[in-house]
């Protein structure tokens, strides 16, 4: 097929999703918008090539079926298939710019932070050789949150301080603090002011010394 008529077709599949979640039918818009992405990547399983255009917004529809099926599958109350469809957009490749791909990110860490189920872990067949595979919920999380400090540091991404409250409650579930001082520390000047990294600093002494938060607020308070 010609590519016009690949665009027609992926933005016609679209578009009923879309009118499927219009009438609050969710988890049919979640399947027919799964579709598309499945189509895309069983066809491509390399991913889109960094130079792929299309005259007929077939990039544009992609961008938009991959932000909004994990959205409509938390609608229908499937969290697994949430889950799976976030690793789907952050492990396949398609051509998302850096933004949105810190926004999947961000939205994806608190979901498994806080919707309270287990995940399941993401395809080692999907995953480089070598490269950390995490266990649970709590160490995927702290992975794209640290993931997302880093692209801040690295100035491709814009500061969000909630990212760094985000990550210092799940090192704190976690137990392991050194870690989040570490990223404080490599936080370049400018996102996080002088007084407020001190004050996380000796948080986190506070915490190694008196074995919990709870101890800090009673010697605060």
């Amino acid at each position: 097929m010609s590519i016009h008529t690949v665009s027609l077709l992926v933005e016609a599949i679209f578009l009923k999703a879309k009118s499927l979640q219009h009438l609050q039918r969710f988890r049919e818009a979640a399947q027919t918008c799964k579709v598309i992405l499945d189509i895309v990547e069983f066809s491509i399983p390399q991913g889109l090539p960094e130079n792929f255009t299309a005259d007929c917004k077939v990039q544009e529809t992609l961008n938009e079926a991959v932000k909004m099926l994990p959205e409509l599958w938390k609608c229908s109350d499937s969290p697994h298939e949430a889950i799976l469809s976030y690793q789907q957009a952050l492990l396949h490749q398609w051509n998302l710019d850096a933004e949105t791909i810190a926004r999947i990110q961000n939205q994806f860490a608190l979901f498994l932070l806080y919707y309270g189920g287990e995940a399941l872990p993401p395809n080692p067949c999907s995953q480089m050789d070598g490269s950390f595979i995490p266990r649970n919920n709590i160490e995927e999380a702290i992975l794209l949150l640290m993931i997302l400090l880093k692209r801040v540091s690295m100035k491709r991404i814009e500061w969000d301080p909630s990212i760094l409250d985000h990550l210092s409650f799940a090192l704190s579930l976690s137990g392991d603090l050194r870690a989040l001082a570490n990223q404080i520390e490599e936080l370049l000047p400018g996102f996080i002011c002088r007084k407020e990294r001190y004050h996380s600093f000796m948080l986190l002494w506070n915490r190694r010394r008196f074995g919990s938060f709870e101890s800090i607020a009673k010697i605060v308070a």
